[in-house]
């Protein structure tokens, strides 16, 4: 049986995308989307890395894809999101107008209320999606 769209659904994000937390490779959360929505996914999880970088948007601009996930947010300072989000969204715009594009937050981590300031703290995550909300409303205009 195949996929039920024939394009994939391409994920550019951190080790989380990568799956470095997964028990097995199956487990890495695109490919489990995969096997529950009957659809093909290519990860592009990088570890340590995920960062919006203009380099994985030309890679991006090659594939044919029905949705683009950017799930970059958890290795991204808001500095960085800042800098660099705004141009790969536009950078995928123009080569793939009419392909959706969804951009995931960081989540709050168990440890990130222990942690009173710095990466990983409460308020680095709130600034990290604040920069990334900042920046999709930008991508709007």
């Amino acid at each position: 049986m195949g996929y039920t769209n024939p394009k994939p659904i391409v994920f550019y994000g951190t080790s989380i995308t990568q799956g470095a937390s997964a028990s097995r490779p199956g487990m890495a959360y695109p490919s489990i989307l995969s096997r529950r929505h009957n659809v093909e996914t290519i990860n592009l999880g990088f570890s340590g890395n995920g960062k919006f970088e203009e380099a994985v948007g030309q890679a991006l601009c090659e594939i044919d894809a029905a949705l683009f996930v950017l799930d970059c947010t958890p290795n991204s300072s808001p500095e960085v999101i800042q800098n660099n989000a705004l141009k790969l969204i536009q950078q995928i715009k123009k080569c793939r107008p009419h392909t959706p594009i969804l951009m995931v937050e960081s989540i709050m981590r168990e440890r990130s209320y222990l942690r009173v300031k710095g990466t990983g703290s409460i308020k680095h995550i709130i600034d990290q999606n604040k920069a990334l909300m900042d920046t999709y409303k930008e991508s709007k205009d």
